[in-house]
């Protein structure tokens, strides 16, 4: 790896734990932080090749990549790679030193000590609700996505933007209730790519209900 790259890549091991409150943004996507499933582990650690680190390098010299594995479909490409990118350009600018080791095999496999002595203390949360908690106390965080009133947008239970986190994974696809955020794709300069998320709460009605839903067929056919 260049050094921007080793910059980069322990910027965002640091802060891995409070990032996935945007990479891993609902209950269910939590059911991947587990060891042993070829998912992402549960620390915050990097390997070649190694499908149970939450950042995998691979492929060859030169043409390599990071595979970042803390991140899943229901997160929104643009609040992640805000957080991605802002995370690892902090390590940039700081001249940050890589000082976790990689691994070869899954971490939780390693001794405490092992782990201890190549740089792995760092563990991902197990739930939305303690990784919001983690990053609502992140500075790092919070200067990568606040915006020019230095807004406070990882007042994670009241904000907005996120609203509050489901208790379950159930809970999330109850039809009692939907949620729905809508991006407001208008960047202007100088204001954080958050500044214009609105949600909206679309609590489901019988009036709903009746209404007839195309299938996913009719919508590829037209």
């Amino acid at each position: 790896m260049t050094p921007l790259e080793r910059s980069f890549l322990q910027a965002l091991l640091e802060n891995l734990p409070s990032s996935t409150a945007f990479t891993l943004p609902t209950a269910a996507s939590y059911d991947r932080i587990q060891d042993g499933i070829w998912a992402c582990g549960t620390y915050a650690c990097w390997g070649h090749d190694n499908r149970e680190a939450a950042v995998r390098l691979t492929g060859p010299p030169g043409g390599h990549h990071f595979e970042l594995r803390t991140i899943d479909g229901t997160a929104n490409p643009h609040v992640a790679f805000a957080t991605i990118l802002g995370l690892g350009l902090i390590g940039i600018e700081k001249g940050f030193e890589l000082e976790i080791e990689d691994v070869d095999e899954p971490a939780v496999n390693l001794s405490a000590e092992e782990r201890k002595k190549r740089g792995i203390v760092a563990r991902l949360q197990r739930s939305l609700g303690a990784a919001r908690k983690v990053a609502r106390n992140d500075k790092a965080i919070n200067d990568v996505l606040a915006g020019p009133n230095d807004t406070d947008v990882m007042d994670i239970e009241s904000s907005q933007f996120m609203g509050p986190a489901p208790r379950t994974a159930q809970a999330e696809i109850k039809p009692d209730g939907l949620l729905l955020y809508v991006a407001q794709a208008i960047y202007e300069p100088g204001t954080s790519p958050l500044s214009s998320w609105v949600p909206l709460a679309a609590p489901a009605t019988d009036e709903m209900a009746s209404v007839e839903q195309p299938s996913p067929l009719d919508v590829f056919e037209r």
